[in-house]
């Protein structure tokens, strides 16, 4: 008998905010405490980048950014890697895609292997339920796979409770616009703990949305044969780092997440210390669906790590990286025993390389691109040539940055060592630069279309100007 698999995703829901099993963090999610101990969940999973396009793809094809090249707003999944949708599908399971976030709507290439679509152009994760529910009570009597992206821990935060509210609609029309990580943030002491109270508002809220879709799975007598998994694409910042948003920064805030798997097959109530990755996702559920891994999948299953008694704590080497295309920045790290280091790669000047792409652009006839950009809307295609353009000209950019911090001691990414360990950083910088080498990689078919309808939603969640 085929088991459904309920594959959930809250958007920027950071793995500290969360209590699992035994253990508290802040008291906000009493319904995921409970169900944690009903399977196995991790301390943390680290995700293979800090923003949703790349992250989600990195778990959908179980494959590094590096690999799948999902890297810039206008990325579509390539058409060539297969999608844990595309192996569910192709199994007889009735495949479902539900969210509201505008970068996995169709056309980007996430609904490959979806033969459901639930997209909906509001972030209240009970709203979103009615379309899950109403694809559950559809395909009742058949195996599905359904992936679900909720949102309401992504900015812009709603207010929930009647307490305060003027107050708090007021600091949250203040940061509405698009908050960035880089950048000094002006926000006083006041505004910053609400801003962490509308946060923890959003997390208490979506734990009862999550309750409220589990309850109807038990109401339905299908919980029982339904794996469900729930995790993050990434956290976000509250200025750990100077910042109040994320997909720019690579520090943990942002890449740490929480991970809880229940269902038949699953032992129940252990407790795994540690980290694991986004890309184990796929071969996991893949084995525990007795489904054979696509041989393109670079992550590795976990069920013998859950299934092994003495197993209780895994430490996997974690890679994650993000494009900042318009400063010419790539950020890599790479996470070892309890060690971390990021490396910041800039190259030559912004000046002759701005110049350089849109030569590029134009000899390539890539007229598509420009309109895409522009379309995404004046404001933000000026900005970005305007930063390009107006740097000191033939500025040097200095190459290969680098942050070192040793986490069981600095936690908080707050010591960079690099220069003081010089040993462990060069270390760190070769298996970095070994981890990356020699890995598949797959080129982008054509670009996202960008619609009104997508544009608004893209700036009303602070990715456009």
């Amino acid at each position: 008998m085929k088991n459904n698999v309920l594959f959930l995703v809250v958007d920027c829901l950071r793995a500290d905010y969360v209590d699992v099993n035994k253990n508290d963090a802040k008291g906000l999610t009493p319904f995921l405490k409970d169900f944690s101990k009903k399977g196995v969940c991790f301390e943390k999973m680290i995700t293979q980048s800090s923003w949703t396009k790349t992250s989600v793809a990195s778990i959908i094809t179980g494959t590094y950014p590096f690999t799948h090249n999902v890297t810039k707003i206008l990325h579509k999944i390539p058409n060539e890697l297969p999608t844990i949708a595309e192996v569910y599908r192709d199994a007889g399971y009735e495949t479902g895609h539900f969210t509201s976030n505008p970068y996995l709507s169709s056309g980007t290439g996430y609904e490959k292997g979806f033969n459901i679509s639930g997209f909906i152009n509001n972030d209240d994760g009970n709203l979103l339920n009615e379309e899950i529910i109403k694809g559950i009570n559809e395909n009742a009597d058949k195996p599905f796979f359904f992936y679900v992206q909720y949102m309401d821990t992504h900015q812009p935060y709603t207010v929930h409770t009647a307490e305060g509210r003027e107050e708090k609609e007021k600091v949250m029309r203040k940061f509405q616009a698009g908050l960035r990580s880089t950048g000094k943030v002006d926000i006083l002491p006041d505004e910053l703990k609400i801003l962490k109270e509308l946060y923890a508002g959003e997390v208490r809220y979506s734990d009862g949305v999550i309750g409220n879709l589990v309850k109807h799975l038990e109401g339905k007598n299908l919980l029982e044969k339904t794996i469900v998994v729930l995790t993050a694409d990434h956290g976000i910042e509250l200025l750990e780092h100077g910042g109040l948003y994320h997909s720019a920064k690579l520090y943990n805030e942002m890449i740490s997440v929480p991970l809880i798997i229940v269902g038949p097959g699953i032992k129940k109530g252990k407790f795994i210390s540690g980290r694991v990755r986004a890309v184990d996702l796929f071969p996991t559920l893949l084995e525990y669906s007795n489904l054979t891994v696509p041989d393109t999948v670079q992550g590795i299953s976990l069920k013998k790590y859950v299934e092994d008694e003495t197993v209780v704590h895994c430490d996997f080497p974690a890679y994650s990286e993000r494009d900042r295309t318009h400063e010419q920045l790539k950020l890599r790290t790479l996470i070892e025993d309890s060690w971390k280091i990021i490396l910041y790669e800039k190259e030559g000047s912004m000046l002759k390389q701005g110049f350089s792409a849109l030569i590029t652009f134009l000899r390539k006839g890539e007229f598509k691109m420009l309109r895409g950009l522009m379309k995404a809307g004046k404001s933000y295609f000026r900005k970005k040539v305007k930063k390009i353009f107006q740097k000191e000209k033939d500025k040097t950019i200095k190459t290969n940055n680098i942050e070192l911090f040793e986490l069981s001691s600095d936690p908080g990414e707050k010591k960079n060592l690099s220069g003081l360990k010089k040993e462990k950083e060069e270390e760190l910088f070769g298996k970095l630069k070994q981890f990356v080498e020699n890995k598949a990689c797959y080129h982008n078919d054509g670009e996202v279309e960008i619609n009104k309808e997508i544009e608004e939603r893209l700036k009303n969640l602070g990715y456009l100007d």
